[in-house]
């Protein structure tokens, strides 16, 4: 008896709706929604008073006129005017993101081949110039001209000025090495070129000086004639 109660309940609330309501599809919409929620808030064979289940099914009509008050046409329209502008904006980030990535593989491709061909070179290259490089400083440089250039320092004065030199001779092989084919020397910049060990560069033609600013300095290509 509950159960046909409850549904006697609901049938008055849609009755009820039906009066307030003029349109026929919305009107179906609530009957079939009211129904549903009312029967999944309610066991069939529950014991609970008629006149609650009567007031479940009140309110979840309720409920859904309420929610209802903003034509679903608008709603719709609203969703897909969004949908559209961020359709667009996805389409406009893609078609950059394709033309930079275009011109990146343009500029940088490079076949196999070709790439081990230039890497083989340029280690055949820093190898030989800091063979030599190694050979001046170490048996030449450090031996022999640290004796007359630096006799009046002590060990701990000799040892930093060798440090010293040795970071501005990594600097000047990182620099040729790195960048061989630049078609630009990449200069150093010094705060003097008084300092021994760097005229010491100059007058062996380890160096080249920069033609205009005499306090910038680059290493000399040798590796073609090594």
């Amino acid at each position: 008896m509950d159960s046909v109660h409850e549904r006697l309940a609901t049938l008055r609330a849609i009755k009820q709706l039906e009066e307030n309501t003029n349109d026929e599809k919305r009107l179906q919409k609530f009957r079939i929604l009211a129904m549903l929620k009312q029967m999944k808030t309610v066991p069939i064979s529950t014991t609970i008073s008629p006149t609650i289940s009567s007031s479940l099914a009140l309110v979840k009509s309720q409920q859904l006129e309420k929610s209802a008050s903003i034509p679903f046409h608008d709603q719709l329209e609203t969703q897909l005017e969004f949908q559209k502008g961020l359709a667009a904006q996805l389409d406009q980030l893609l078609d950059k993101l394709n033309r930079q990535l275009s011109n990146h593989v343009e500029d940088e491709i490079i076949d196999n081949d070709t790439l081990i061909s230039k890497m083989d070179a340029l280690k055949s290259k820093s190898k030989r110039l800091s063979s030599y490089i190694r050979l001046v400083v170490d048996e030449y440089l450090f031996d022999k001209e640290f004796v007359h250039l630096f006799s009046k320092l002590d060990d701990e004065a000799v040892k930093s000025r060798r440090q010293k030199f040795l970071r501005l001779l990594e600097a000047l092989l990182n620099n040729n090495i790195v960048n061989p084919n630049s078609g630009e020397a990449k200069y150093i910049t010094l705060q003097s070129i008084d300092d021994p060990l760097v005229r010491f560069l100059i007058l062996n033609r380890l160096v080249v000086v920069h033609p205009k600013f005499q306090n910038k300095i680059t290493l000399r290509d040798l590796s073609h004639d090594i």
